[in-house]
C-alpha cells in the first residue's frame, strides 16, 4: 500500500491508533516516550507503547511497555505520568474499569482507579499496585477521575488529576504523600464559575516567577472565537503554588488547531521544559485518510515551554535544527519548496495580510488571524485566533500536517491536513522576508 499521509519528522505509530503522551521523562540522556495505542487503527483496548531516543533525530520502537493485565485496570492502562525517585522511575496512571450492567458509565459503574508500576530502565515496567480506588476521591465526584500528574515540592510529594463532579463541572483534586504510595485527600480546585463538566490530562508547571494549572477542559461553549475546537488545551496562571492557597486567574488558550489535545510536559536534564501532545482530538466531525493507511495519529513536535510575563511559550526543540538541508531566502509574493516537509521562517509582517499554501488560506487583519483549511482538510473548516499584534510566524510542514507558532510561540496552531504535493509554493498577497529549509526525515528503528 502507499502511504500517501506517512509523516516523515513526526512520531506515529506504524500501525493502529496513538493518542495521549504518556509518562515522559529523561533518564541517564536517555529519552523514554510513551503514549496510549490500540491495535486498531479507530481505536480499541487502550495499552502503552514506546520509542526511546537520546537526540529526538534517531529513535527506536520498544513496543507495548505497559498492558491492561490486571483486574483494576482491566477496560485499559489510561493516561498518566511518570516521576523519577532518584532512580527508580515510577509510573502514575488510570487503571479503567466498565463494569457489566445497565450504568451511564459517568456517575455509576466504572472505576477509574491510580496504579503505580516501578522501573529501574524505563523498558521493563513492574509491580502493579492501586494507590487510589473510587472510594477514595471526595464524594461529590463523577466516576470520572483520571490522568494522574506527579510532582515535589519541599519534600512532599502531590498528585494532580482531573475531574468531573455529579454536577458535571471541571475541577481538579490534589492529593499529598509522604513516600508515593499512601495519599491523602488535600483539596478541590477549580474556577470561580463553572467553567466546562470535565478538566483532562492536568499538568502543574512551576517556574521562578509563576505557576501554571495547565488541562484539556471539556464542554466550553465557543464565543467571540474562542473555544472553537469540540474540546480545548489551555492554562490557568495561579496566584501562588497549586498545594497553597492559590487562585485560578483566567484561562487561556494554548493551542489553537484543529488536532491537538493532551498535552504533557516534563523537564529533562538540561533543565528545560519539553512538551509533546496528541496531534488529534477525541469525538471530532471531520476525518483523518491515514485509517485506510492502517494507522491514525501523531505526536506534534516536541516544544520547548517558556515564560514571558505570565504566558507560556512553546517552540519546537533546537534539535530539529539537524534536520536542516535545502535552504531558500525569499523577499517577495511566493517560495516553492521542491517538498512537503519543510520549516519558513515570516518576519515583519504587515498588520494586514493574506498567505496561501496547500490549500489554507490565511487572511490577518484588525487583530484576527482567520485559517480557512476547506479546501485540504477532509471535513476541517474554519478557525480563528485573536492576535493584537502580529510580528512574525514560523510554519513546520510535514506530509499530513501542519504547525505554526506566531510571535515567537505565543499562539500555535497545530492541524493535520491532507494536501500532499512534491512541490509547495507560499504565496502571499503582498511582499514579505520568508526563509525556509527543506527538512530530512528522522530515523526510527522497527520494534525488536
Amino acid at each position: 500500500m502507499k502511504e500517501m499521509y506517512k509523516l516523515k519528522y513526526h512520531l506515529e505509530p506504524v500501525s493502529g491508533w496513538m493518542n495521549d503522551p504518556n509518562g515522559l521523562v529523561e533518564k541517564d540522556g536517555k529519552y523514554h516516550i510513551y503514549y496510549q495505542y490500540s491495535y486498531e487503527p479507530e481505536g480499541g483496548l487502550k495499552y502503552w507503547k514506546q520509542f526511546t531516543t537520546k537526540d529526538f533525530l534517531h529513535y527506536q520502537d520498544e513496543g507495548i511497555a505497559l498492558s491492561p493485565d490486571h483486574p483494576h485496570d482491566q477496560g485499559g492502562a489510561y493516561s498518566g505520568c511518570c516521576f523519577n525517585d532518584h532512580g527508580l522511575l515510577r509510573y502514575f496512571y488510570t487503571g479503567n474499569v466498565k463494569l457489566p450492567g445497565d450504568y451511564d458509565y459517568i456517575n455509576a459503574g466504572r472505576e477509574h482507579n491510580v496504579m503505580i508500576v516501578d522501573s529501574q530502565d524505563g523498558l521493563v515496567l513492574d509491580h502493579k499496585e492501586v494507590v487510589l480506588y473510587n472510594k477514595d476521591y471526595p464524594q461529590n465526584m463523577s466516576c470520572h477521575v483520571r490522568d494522574p500528574y506527579v510532582y515535589e515540592n519541599d519534600g512532599m510529594y502531590y498528585m494532580v488529576l482531573g475531574a468531573r463532579t455529579l454536577d458535571s463541572h471541571g475541577c481538579v483534586i490534589l492529593y499529598s504523600s509522604k513516600d508515593l504510595k499512601k495519599w491523602d485527600y488535600m483539596k478541590t480546585v477549580d474556577y470561580h464559575k463553572p467553567f466546562g463538566y470535565m478538566w483532562e490530562c492536568p499538568n502543574y508547571l512551576s517556574f521562578e516567577k509563576k505557576k501554571f494549572l495547565f488541562c484539556c477542559p471539556q464542554g466550553l461553549e465557543s464565543h467571540n472565537y474562542d473555544y472553537e475546537a469540540i474540546y480545548q488545551n489551555g492554562y490557568f496562571p495561579l496566584t501562588t503554588d497549586l498545594e497553597k492557597d492559590c487562585v485560578l486567574e483566567d484561562f487561556i488558550e494554548f493551542d489553537h488547531g484543529f488536532d491537538i489535545y493532551a498535552q504533557q510536559f516534563f523537564k529533562d536534564e538540561k533543565g528545560r521544559m519539553i512538551m509533546a501532545g496528541w496531534m488529534g482530538l477525541p469525538d471530532i466531525d471531520y476525518t483523518n485518510p491515514t485509517v485506510e493507511e492502517g494507522r491514525q495519529h501523531a505526536f506534534t513536535l516536541f516544544r520547548e515551554i517558556t515564560e514571558h510575563e505570565g504566558r507560556l511559550y512553546q517552540f519546537p526543540i533546537e534539535e530539529y535544527k539537524s534536520l536542516r538541508e535545502e535552504k531558500k531566502e525569499v523577499q517577495g509574493t511566493s517560495l516553492t519548496m521542491n517538498t512537503s516537509c519543510f520549516e519558513c521562517h515570516i518576519t515583519d509582517l504587515p498588520q494586514s495580510f493574506k498567505l496561501h499554501l496547500r490549500g489554507v488560506n490565511m487572511n490577518y487583519e484588525d487583530g484576527l488571524l482567520t485559517i480557512d483549511m476547506n479546501k485540504s482538510g477532509s471535513g476541517r473548516g474554519v478557525k480563528h485566533i485573536k492576535i493584537p499584534k502580529m510580528n512574525n510566524m514560523t510554519l513546520f510542514s510535514d506530509t499530513s500536517s501542519l504547525e505554526l507558532f506566531i510571535n515567537d510561540g505565543a499562539y500555535a496552531f497545530t492541524t493535520r491536513i491532507y494536501n500532499n504535493s512534491d512541490t509547495i509554493e507560499i504565496i502571499s498577497n503582498i511582499e514579505i522576508d520568508m526563509t525556509a529549509y527543506q527538512l530530512k526525515a528522522i530515523d526510527l528503528e522497527p520494534a525488536k
